[in-house]
């Protein structure tokens, strides 16, 4: 579980950077499907990923604001600070934990019954379809989508620059 989980986070620091080319208004700009814009996705990535991992370690449920984390460097700083968590959760995990009951509520308001692994692996999913979003939407934009190919000759490689002091992102 803990090498889906890089790759998922390599990935998404690949569009953090993906996301630095492109302007703002494009990143905050309303789009058909996901959660309305590339930020607010990526966003609703980075919050329910925590949110579930909180429940799995018995946590009461957070959710954050995107009106606090509106820009990309919030929602990459947010992300970075959720990360240590979600780690040691993910560490934590055994096989007595994926056959734990887990119980939880859908969109619809409905009780599913299911198990810890089987909504861990529905976690990591969740991320992987959004991603999948943002790929048609760059290419809706003309710009190349982040490659995930990449992930099958070099799964850890996909590093997130550190930002250079006085760069500033397109506009």
């Amino acid at each position: 579980m803990d090498t889906l989980f890089r790759m998922n986070w390599q990935l998404r620091d690949s569009w953090f950077v993906w996301c630095e080319n492109v302007p703002q208004i494009e990143l905050s700009a309303a789009r058909e499907g996901g959660h309305g814009t590339i930020l607010q996705t990526l966003f609703h990535i980075v919050d329910m990923e925590q949110s579930w991992m909180r429940s799995f370690a018995g946590r009461a449920e957070h959710h954050f604001h995107y009106e606090d984390y509106a820009d990309l460097d919030a929602i990459m700083a947010l992300s970075d600070r959720c990360r240590p968590f979600i780690e040691d959760v993910i560490k934590a995990w055994g096989p007595e934990k994926d056959q734990e009951a887990f119980s939880l509520f859908g969109a619809d308001g409905r009780q599913i019954e299911t198990t810890c692994g089987t909504a861990i692996r529905y976690v990591a999913s969740h991320e992987i379809y959004h991603l999948g979003q943002l790929s048609m939407w760059a290419r809706q934009l003309g710009y190349e989508p982040v490659e995930m190919s990449l992930l099958l000759t070099d799964p850890f490689g996909l590093r997130r620059p550190s930002k250079a002091k006085g760069r500033s992102r397109q506009r």
